[in-house]
């Protein structure tokens, strides 16, 4: 849910039009909504007025109703993150798509879809990829915020409470894993730059 890019396109591909401003505003609203605000506003409207969804717990299982306890933590946690996204994704775009290779693309008679998708999201998500390692990493080991508010069992959670009870064994594993996905998720951001840039070798 956090890659906004699908938004970022379009807001790209009808800059100053209704599509960017609704783009736009969607993404500032994100960015602006903090996730301690964000998670209540979602329990009162769609678990508590409309009573589509339920408001807390871990589901039991991975399968029908249950998932639907995912839905409000995984966008709360996830709403920030498109809201950037899809922000770099749009200024990577507009500074892509009017190099002269897009120029040449479009002359040579490519549709739209072609030039977005092949010749210039190709060379625009490089930005998004920088953020995306780091994102996944903050996601995976969890908000405190968003567990507290949804009471979901995560390691956020247990990093605070070991903290607090002054539990060493339990704080330094959090750390370590933390720590070892901040580097994995870097790791595989180098390599995709790899693979999205020839110019980008590794050695």
């Amino acid at each position: 849910m956090a890659l906004g890019i699908p938004l970022g396109i379009l807001a790209a591909g009808y800059q100053n039009k209704v599509p960017d401003y609704l783009s736009s505003s969607v993404a500032l609203a994100g960015i602006c909504l903090p996730n301690f605000l964000l998670g209540p506003l979602l329990v009162m409207v769609f678990g508590l007025y409309l009573h589509w969804l339920p408001v807390a717990g871990w589901p039991e299982d991975f399968s029908g109703e249950e998932l639907l306890k995912l839905l409000l933590p995984a966008f709360t946690l996830a709403a920030v993150h498109v809201a950037y996204i899809s922000r770099l994704t749009r200024a990577g775009m507009l500074d892509v798509l009017h190099k002269d290779y897009i120029r040449t693309a479009r002359a040579k008679g490519l549709d739209a879809q072609t030039v977005f998708l092949k010749h210039a999201l190709k060379n625009a998500i490089t930005p998004v990829l920088s953020y995306a390692g780091p994102m996944a990493a903050y996601i995976i080991t969890g908000s405190v915020v968003v567990e507290k508010i949804f009471n979901v069992p995560g390691l956020g959670q247990h990093f605070v409470d070991s903290a607090l009870a002054r539990d060493q064994a339990v704080f330094m594993g959090a750390i370590l894993i933390y720590s070892s996905l901040v580097i994995v998720f870097n790791l595989l951001v180098d390599i995709g730059y790899s693979v999205l840039d020839p110019r980008v070798r590794l050695t």
